[in-house]
């Protein structure tokens, strides 16, 4: 017998809009150039900062957790497989940097 799971109540978003789905780098990229560009004036500032920035990263990981959930769960699913492939493939690289790059901004802020 196969047990059954009810379905995660998703978490209220403020940065990101609730019915945004993870597809290509592309969808992403405007989100990480929001994040790089704005401006830290204040400790409150900061925190939003980092609100939005861990809310962000949560829906991207989020994304590749079920994708790699789905790939598990049924190995001959070709779908699933072509999606996690996408994610490692496709958006990982590019990501890769941009988070260094929010990093530094977190370490040079003077908050």
């Amino acid at each position: 017998m196969t047990p059954k799971f009810d379905k995660p109540i998703p978490t209220k978003r403020c940065f990101v809009p609730q019915d945004f789905t993870v597809t290509t780098w592309d969808t992403l990229e405007p989100f990480y150039n929001l994040l790089r560009d704005r401006d830290i004036t204040s400790l409150a500032d900061l925190k939003q900062w980092l609100l939005d920035r861990s809310e962000f990263e949560g829906v991207i990981e989020e994304y590749a957790s079920w994708c790699y959930i789905h790939t598990t769960c049924d190995t001959s699913n070709k779908d699933a497989k072509e999606a996690y492939e996408q994610y490692v493939k496709s958006i990982v690289p590019p990501l890769v940097p941009v988070s260094q790059t929010l990093d530094q901004k977190l370490i040079a802020c003077p908050y």
